[in-house]
């Protein structure tokens, strides 16, 4: 299984957290973001951009860590429209109350998790097990 993780900078720790935790059970990540320099121009921009777009194409699916960014939400309706399976990591449930939530987040296709991020892995492990990736 070939995954992304989508979120906001600040989340580096747990994107690298999933990621770590996804690999041990045989799961690529098709590109790491959180080692990336802030960019200092809009070349530099461009082709991070291109980088993502690509690692999103090339995933088996999409995994989405609130609270999440504007890229992360670009990154997301990418996959909705590849139809890839998407998972939606909250830790409590008031992340996920109307006044913070896209609509996007309700649509099929996407799976809500609220709790530890290791349980969440753990349901990403089995639902992309049901998969047959």
């Amino acid at each position: 299984m070939k995954f992304y993780i989508a979120s906001r900078l600040n989340n580096g720790a747990a994107v690298s957290t999933v990621s770590a935790l996804l690999e041990k059970r045989g799961g690529r990540l098709s590109y790491d973001w959180t080692k990336i320099q802030c960019p200092k121009n809009l070349d530099a921009l461009k082709i991070i951009g291109e980088s993502e777009k690509k690692a999103v194409f090339d995933a088996d699916c999409l995994i989405l860590l609130t609270p999440a960014g504007k890229s992360s939400h670009v990154e997301f309706g990418i996959a909705l429209g590849r139809k890839i399976p998407i998972f939606l990591y909250a830790q409590t449930a008031e992340e996920l109350d109307c006044e913070r939530i896209s609509a996007f987040y309700l649509v099929s296709g996407v799976k809500t998790f609220v709790g530890s991020l290791f349980s969440f892995v753990d349901f990403i492990y089995e639902e992309m097990k049901a998969v047959e990736i």
